[in-house]
């Protein structure tokens, strides 16, 4: 606070001025958000991937771009790699990671030739990377294949995978997600006023400062990040149990000091599903249900229609008309599902549900 007459130090205003810029720089810089997803190649110990295993059980995808974020189509990007496998192999295979339309991969990770006697023991690489995904409806996360081939070759004659987890570590970034509203732009430089002792300190001067401030405080504190949660889920027909077509979605209590945190928005899900069989008018519906898997949330769900029969892949997702955050108390009996339900002769020998988060 300043009298009128008082003789005013320009450092002064200026380091406290710098003070402000570096806590509004300090913000605006965490715009990046990382998360991890786990794939499991191989279900379980009694099933193993060789050449004969179809390209379907050896690829996964990621949400398009149409559903990442609201009112925005960000980029997602590949930082790390991580996988733990054991197999043995006459010839060596690769990891294609990030394909692009079907054809050129991002990134190559190649796994040697391992004999009988190693079959038993754990193979692990990690490869860090800077790989963008835009999120193309072609585009691949991963796939098994034959060394420096086209997306979806089969593996090598003598491959035999009986564990194969793949840790994938994204990031994406809080300003290309937008604020749901609208895109943002990174408010990135940020520059206030330098004062001298020919600058006048008036309340006009004051009140542009102000304004100053408080508008790069805002920008630097706004914008949403995406993310997702990934599940696997194997054999699904139109007679399998509901809980075991189901994951728990745990129930969020907000935390005792109002604003130190809180739970993430729903905006969606997508769905990557294989199936090896189905017939034109079957249904597959996904999306957030109620504890028992039983009946879905209104507007966090979709039904998708096959429109052929036969073996498929189908990626598919739902952007909801709300937002839906847990406000009831941290109790199992208020946990919800992310679920999966399916008509006729549907038979989804594979998929992975994403819960869509910003």
């Amino acid at each position: 606070m300043f009298s009128n007459g008082d003789i005013l130090s320009p450092e002064s205003l200026n380091e406290n001025n710098n003070y402000l810029l570096k806590a509004i720089q300090f913000e605006a810089e965490k715009q990046t958000t990382r998360w991890t997803s786990t794939y499991e190649l191989v279900q379980s110990v009694s099933s193993t991937i060789t050449n004969a295993t179809s390209a379907n059980l050896r690829t996964r995808n990621i949400p398009t771009s149409l559903n990442r974020a609201r009112n925005t189509t960000p980029i997602v990007t590949i930082e790390s790699i991580s996988v733990i496998a054991y197999y043995t192999a006459t010839t060596p295979f690769e990891l294609a990671v990030n394909i692009s339309l079907g054809t050129t991969p991002g990134e190559r990770i190649v796994f040697p030739v391992r004999d009988a006697s190693l079959s038993t023991e754990p193979y692990q690489v990690v490869r860090l990377m800077n790989q963008v995904n835009t999120g193309n409806a072609l585009d691949l996360l991963l796939c098994l294949q034959a060394l420096n081939s086209a997306t979806g070759t089969a593996l090598p004659t003598g491959t035999t995978i009986t564990k194969f987890d793949i840790i994938v570590g994204f990031a994406s970034d809080r300003y290309l997600s937008g604020n749901q509203t609208t895109a943002l732009v990174n408010p990135l430089p940020v520059s206030l006023t330098q004062f001298t002792d020919g600058s006048t300190a008036d309340a006009a001067t004051y009140t542009a400062l102000k304004t100053a401030v408080e508008t790069a405080a805002t920008s630097a504190k706004a914008g949403l990040p995406f993310r997702w949660a990934a599940f696997d889920l194997w054999g699904i027909t139109s007679t399998t149990f509901s809980k075991e077509r189901a994951v728990l979605i745990p129930s969020y209590a907000d935390p005792a000091f109002t604003g130190v945190t809180s739970s993430a928005n729903i905006i969606g899900a997508f769905l990557n599903a294989k199936l090896t069989a189905g017939t034109i008018g079957n249904t597959i519906q996904f999306g957030v249900a109620t504890n028992a898997g039983t009946s879905y949330v209104a507007n966090l769900n979709s039904t998708f229609t096959l429109s052929s029969g036969g073996a498929q892949t189908i990626n598919t997702g739902i952007n909801t008309t709300g937002n839906s955050r847990y406000t009831a108390a941290d109790l199992p009996a208020n946990d919800q599902t992310l679920s999966i339900t399916c008509s006729g002769t549907v038979n989804i020998e594979h998929c992975t549900i994403y819960l869509l988060l910003q």
